[in-house]
């Protein structure tokens, strides 16, 4: 009898976490708020859209030509590996702590762009800021890890 409950438990956890990692994959312009995401750039950003089914893309509301694009990629832990060890091949690695599992930053071989890459668990995502203003390195940094931890928090 244990056995047996201890089986559907097991059934049960496997079937709510694949269910949750593909809800999240599926909607990934759940993640986050226009409000949050302007929180973290100072800016106001409209509700996002899906290009892909895996990406969201929150673009600046402005009258003037400074428009940032936040670009959110949902993946699994085998991309975040994959990345990881293609960072040196396209720029550099920069570990991040405390947003999720494990993080890093992708500093491109330009010195300009940057990209987060977040594992949690068997979930991975990427953010990236692109346009706007000019920013500094550690500005985009973080400016990009506001936007990672309040993905992380919904995984």
């Amino acid at each position: 009898m244990n056995t047996k409950i201890t089986v559907t438990a097991a059934a049960l956890l496997f079937a709510a976490i694949f269910v949750s990692q593909n809800a999240i994959a599926a909607a990934p312009c759940s993640l986050a708020t226009s409000s949050q995401i302007g929180a973290a750039l100072n800016a106001k950003f409209d509700a996002g859209n899906a290009p892909t089914p895996s990406t969201c893309e929150w673009r600046e509301v402005t009258t003037g030509t400074a428009i940032y694009i936040v670009d959110v990629n949902t993946s699994n832990a085998n991309f975040y590996s994959s990345m990881k060890t293609q960072a040196g091949q396209v720029g550099r690695a920069k570990p991040l702590a405390g947003v999720g599992d494990e993080a890093f930053f992708l500093l491109a071989g330009n010195g300009v762009d940057t990209s987060l890459y977040v594992k949690k668990g068997a979930f991975a995502f990427q953010v990236m800021i692109t346009g706007g203003r000019a920013l500094s390195e550690a500005d985009r940094e973080t400016k990009e890890e506001a936007i990672a931890s309040v993905i992380a928090k919904q995984i």
